[in-house]
């Protein structure tokens, strides 16, 4: 992972506010964990990225495919409908 959270600099805070320096210590490694845990870099979003296009791709077929039952089912319906009420 990529991302960057300032430890000491976190740390000299916490010590300036009256915090032991070992306590101010891992205060700021526990929450460099759990920061870092729920930060997505930019190869994550990358990754969603290339998915998302193929999962566009696809339903864009998905539908072209939909489109065109859609409209033989209508034909379909249409010469029914004609044949019904027009008998040659």
């Amino acid at each position: 992972m990529n991302a960057v959270f300032d430890t000491l600099s976190f740390a000299k805070r916490l010590e300036a506010a009256g915090e032991k320096p070992e306590v101010a210590e891992a205060h700021a490694m526990a929450l460099k964990d759990l920061v870092l845990e729920e930060v997505a870099t930019k190869a994550d979003i990358q990754r969603l990225e290339v998915r998302i296009d193929s999962l566009e791709k696809e339903m864009t077929a998905r539908l072209a495919m939909m489109q065109w039952l859609l409209g033989s089912v209508g034909v379909g319906v249409l010469l029914l409908v004609i044949r019904t009420f027009w008998p040659a």
